[in-house]
């Protein structure tokens, strides 16, 4: 008999479906989101062992970014964590890439003046409907002093890098107060509603966790088409000396594989780099026993089956 997810801690009402919306929002403000402080964080990104943000008061510089939004269609690649703690985030859009790529196209629409339109969708708390919320944000992309870009992006110059991942994580910037804000932090099953406007929600695991129901209800819900995600505990006890694996960190759950006896969770590191016992080839993409997972993660993100 095939392993039984574990039972759900929700965000939302068990059976919750989304409904139609009722209403249509629309912010047209194509500036950079932040706030008066014009912070610049700093502190999370890829060499970062506490991706915990530091503020800096210095605003940085802005450039225009004239690239494709996509190229070969959205990919876990295409995300690159940026000098912000928002590796949820990364971690999240990353996961929806891998595993229902037609909803980030869907997600964001180009207009013809090179700025995009960013659907989001916002849950009723007392209703329960989801609505759309739409954003609208141009192609300007903070810098670092040595002109790269400093927070989310993917590879490539100012003339050809892909952009759908940098707008989308200025939109949601945008939408939520500021890079600052987005920046301290969050839960990936936050974003799974925002773009599929459908429930989602997280579940605690760790060294007492039913070993089957763990590994039934990552396989339940990719191959639902489905995305997860999975967190580390916010403090290191020691447990993560030496694993390769961060304290206090988000990654996307991409996939599982088993030989023989032995079975792997497939996971990706949001800054692209950064891996335990590598392959090889140091893209973030790693896969770890589920003997060493459910010791190394306190949480299970994802959207309701």
């Amino acid at each position: 008999m095939a392993p039984q997810p574990l039972a759900r801690k929700v965000s939302s009402p068990d059976g919750l479906e989304p409904r139609a919306p009722k209403q249509l929002v629309t912010l047209d403000v194509p500036v950079q989101p932040r706030s008066s402080d014009d912070v610049y964080l700093a502190g999370s990104g890829p060499g970062w062992v506490d991706p915990a943000p530091a503020q800096v008061d210095r605003a940085p510089p802005v450039a225009l970014y004239t690239g494709p939004l996509f190229k070969d269609g959205p990919s876990p690649a295409d995300v690159q964590q940026g000098q912000l703690g928002d590796c949820y985030m990364c971690a999240a859009m990353a996961g929806l890439a891998a595993t229902n790529p037609k909803a980030v196209r869907e997600l964001i629409k180009p207009r013809p003046d090179g700025s995009a339109d960013v659907t989001f969708y916002e849950r009723d708390v007392v209703s329960g409907q989801f609505h759309p919320v739409v954003i609208h944000v141009d192609a300007e992309l903070y810098e670092s002093r040595g002109g790269e870009v400093l927070y989310g992006h993917a590879k490539g110059e100012r003339g050809s890098m892909e952009l759908w991942f940098p707008l989308v994580e200025k939109a949601y910037a945008q939408w939520k107060g500021g890079y600052e804000t987005v920046g301290l932090g969050g839960v990936q099953n936050e974003l799974f509603e925002a773009v599929l406007g459908r429930p989602a929600g997280w579940l605690a695991i760790g060294e007492q966790s039913d070993r089957e129901a763990v590994w039934g209800t990552i396989q339940a819900t990719l191959q639902a088409g489905l995305p997860i995600g999975a967190a580390t505990q916010s403090f290191d006890d020691g447990r993560y000396a030496n694993t390769g694996v961060h304290a206090n960190h988000g990654y996307s759950v991409l996939g599982t594989e088993q030989q023989g006896a032995e079975r792997f969770v497939v996971l990706r590191n949001p800054w692209g780099e950064g891996e335990p016992r590598g392959d090889g080839v140091d893209d973030g993409v790693f896969r770890l026993e589920l003997e060493d997972f459910v010791k190394l993660y306190g949480q299970l993100q994802f959207t309701l089956v």
